[in-house]
């Protein structure tokens, strides 16, 4: 039988009673909202996905979004597995959970959480956020959720943490704390913590029910002071991809789609940075039409432009990172009579499969000529590369095109994912609504802000060698008398069997804690000296994790005793 996750604590039901239908994430002037099973779709008129504020209403950027998993199963059949649409399940695979809302954290519940823990080395007021928090083997997750994140046979791999003891799992009260997990970006402390972050695991079944994929997704946003910056006037969306089916997929593209509808939906196209991999929208004429189902969901002063950056793509079978490979654009039929009808929405798997692979509805090549479709053009990957603001290159402007509703689908692959294989696909959201620029000029203002963000992102969201005003992060890192040092604590012999010798800096104090591998505080003392000598005889042998926390750095080591 499944049970379903309710909030133990008056707390959590303040703080997330609004998530019972979605969850609004919102970053200066853009705002995303998330359903309670991770949905980024929302069709309902006035309603969107991706909205920007402009004189106090919210209006328009992206109508619904999602992500889109394609390749052959054993068998050599075609299989498409998507977040997208309303329908979806979240919860924790093999154990019968249901989640019936994200979890959500704050960075000021961060920090508060960080001062009560470096206090004393204990923390005395549990945040219940931070305690919920679903890290990997969290020690609290049965106390604070009402169930465990293992089971006989597993620790299931869940959201991000920093591991402040070096083992594994997730351990508040030893304070670890929530992060953003991103590959290669683990090995020094965050001096950015994010303003708040959302995590949500959503299941994808094939038609038996059978689970296939867990797909984790951790939506989370940056705060600066300077109200128009780049950086905190953007979201980034990381998704977690585990291959929990025990197959073997080929052949396999991850990809995202993107419906979007600047205001009125009616005058809209498309253009990628090729460059840069990301695919932006922008308003076809100067002014935003009028629609007949949506007037007061339109923009009144210069149209916005806004870009989906491709940040990181999924790796492929020998651990080599797969960018964008292939963007497709797609012409809404209903709207647009004119373009050819394998031009437009997809509708079966194999549809799908085409455009994630770069290729029209029924097959054919992407050219570069036109809107794309048939004539004498070169096959490419990437449509409407040019500057429509400098009028160069192919843009759907420069073409003429077809004025209407677009949509996109960009993917990275083909690959083969192999079992239990652990996967990422990240990108942020940015915009462009300057009132000093036009319709075109926005372009090329946006992409001088994705260029920002990118670079964000490049240097694990470390502020501190970028230029002066770029961001001031109304939220910082650890203090500074918490600052980590690639120096391992000197630990001899090691491995030992009845005694340790343990070295510290030369005239500074601090304590030293010892932890089991399960994460359990077994010794804490101060430290007055700069050596110490521990007794083992009576340790069971195994790994233990040494910490050293000084006045204004920490050191740690593994300690085998054998």
């Amino acid at each position: 039988m499944k049970k379903t996750l309710y909030a133990l604590s008056s707390v959590l039901l303040l703080s997330v009673s609004s998530f019972a239908q979605n969850t609004e994430l919102i970053n200066g002037r853009l705002r995303a909202t998330i359903g309670s099973q991770g949905q980024t779709t929302f069709v309902n008129p006035g309603h969107s996905f991706l909205d920007v504020m402009e004189d106090g209403e919210w209006v328009s950027l992206i109508l619904e979004a999602g992500l889109l998993i394609g390749g052959q199963d054993p068998n050599g059949e075609l299989v498409l597995y998507s977040t997208q649409g309303a329908d979806l399940e979240a919860g924790i695979r093999d154990l019968g959970v249901e989640i019936s809302q994200p979890w959500r954290v704050t960075g000021e519940q961060i920090l508060a959480h960080l001062a009560d823990y470096n206090d004393n080395g204990v923390v005395d007021n549990p945040i219940f956020e931070i305690f919920a928090w679903p890290g990997t083997g969290s020690a609290s997750s049965e106390e604070y959720n009402g169930f465990p994140l293992w089971d006989d046979q597993n620790i299931f791999q869940m959201s991000g943490f920093w591991d402040s003891v070096s083992n594994g799992s997730y351990f508040p009260s030893q304070g670890d704390y929530p992060i953003v997990s991103i590959r290669g970006c683990l090995d020094a402390e965050p001096r950015t913590i994010p303003e708040e972050m959302i995590f949500i695991p959503i299941l994808l079944r094939d038609d038996n029910g059978q689970l296939v994929f867990e797909v984790q997704l951790t939506a989370f946003r940056f705060g600066c002071e300077e109200m128009g910056s780049a950086i905190g006037n953007s979201l980034f969306f990381h998704y977690k991809i585990l291959n929990v089916s025990g197959m073997q997929f080929d052949n396999v593209y991850v990809g995202y789609w993107a419906d979007g509808d600047l205001g009125c939906y009616r005058d809209d196209y498309l253009g990628v940075f090729d460059d840069r991999k990301a695919v932006y929208f922008y308003n076809a004429r100067a002014e935003d039409s009028f629609c007949e189902l949506s007037d007061d969901n339109r923009f009144s002063g210069p149209p916005a432009a806004f870009a989906i950056d491709i940040l990181r793509g999924p790796l492929d079978q020998t651990g080599t990172e797969i960018p964008l490979s292939n963007v497709m654009p797609i012409y809404n039929g209903s709207v647009i009579q004119s373009v050819p009808p394998a031009t437009t929405d997809p509708a079966t798997i194999m549809e799908y499969y085409n455009y994630l692979s770069g290729r029209w509805r029924d097959g054919s090549p992407l050219v570069d000529q036109g809107i794309g479709y048939g004539g004498e053009g070169e096959q490419v990957a990437f449509p409407f590369t040019g500057d429509p603001a400098a009028n160069t290159g192919w843009t759907e402007i420069g073409e003429d095109n077809p004025i209407a509703d677009r949509r996109a689908i960009m993917s990275s692959g083909p690959f083969t994912l192999l079992p239990g294989a652990i996967n990422e696909f990240i990108f942020s959201l940015t915009f462009s609504q300057e009132p000093d620029l036009d319709h075109l000029q926005q372009i090329t203002e946006l992409r001088s802000k994705i260029d920002t963000v990118q670079a964000f992102f490049d240097s694990c969201f470390d502020l501190s060698g970028m230029m002066p005003g770029v961001c001031t992060p109304l939220l910082t890192g650890t203090e500074d008398e918490l600052i980590p040092t690639n120096n391992q604590l000197l630990l001899y012999p090691n491995p030992a069997s009845n005694q340790v010798n343990i070295s510290f800096p030369v005239n500074e104090s601090g304590t030293l804690a010892v932890f089991s591998a399960d994460g359990r505080m077994l010794l804490q003392k101060r430290t007055l000296s700069d050596r110490i000598t521990l007794d083992l005889q009576d340790w069971p042998k195994g790994l233990y994790v040494v910490r050293w926390k000084g006045e204004y750095e920490l050191r740690f080591n593994k300690l085998l005793v054998d």
